[in-house]
């Protein structure tokens, strides 16, 4: 039994949409971001709201066995094309490789309920960390652009497919599925 479960940021009540915007302006998250800058309340806000009439970003709060571990979205989406995801997680939970997991599901989301043919991310050259885990997800180098790797990962390619969880993270680990 699948215990992720993803709520919409349009569906969260107030005291959800503090905890994210705490997590996300937390100095562990920030500095991997691709905009390190402090998110104001006002401006949370806003964006919550914008993302009602934005066919072209879905945000995520994402949820283990009911907790919240984390942050799941897809941005600049061409519907039933592609799409980039991004992520974070609880501060507490960095290191804790959860992020494996819900990178997993929220990949199977895209692909599955959105049917995206290929999936987008993009990854700053100095979080090495993640764009070595990204590769061993299957994403390809597309382009260097500035102090950032642009990484895609056309669906057939996706072993998360063929895969459960349990699998799929012996071939991250690993490094082939056994």
């Amino acid at each position: 039994m699948i215990d992720i479960k993803f709520k919409n940021f349009t569906d969260l009540d107030n005291d959800e949409l503090e905890m994210v915007l705490k997590w996300r302006n937390s100095p562990e998250i920030a500095n991997k971001m691709n905009s390190t800058t402090t998110i104001e309340a006002q401006e949370h806000i806003d964006f919550i709201k914008s993302l009602k009439e934005n066919s072209t970003k879905l945000y995520y709060l994402v949820a283990k066995k009911d907790s919240p571990i984390g942050v799941f979205s897809f941005i600049n989406i061409v519907e039933g094309q592609k799409a980039e995801i991004g992520m974070y997680l609880k501060p507490e939970l960095i290191g804790s490789g959860i992020g494996l997991e819900m990178q997993y599901y929220g990949m199977k989301l895209g692909y599955n309920k959105f049917d995206f043919n290929e999936l987008l991310a993009t990854v700053k050259k100095s979080n090495i960390e993640n764009y070595l885990i990204q590769i061993k997800f299957g994403f390809l180098l597309n382009k260097i652009e500035g102090d950032f790797f642009k990484l895609r990962l056309p669906k057939e390619n996706w072993k998360g497919n063929l895969l459960n969880f349990r699998e799929f993270r012996k071939h991250i680990i690993l490094g082939a599925a056994q």
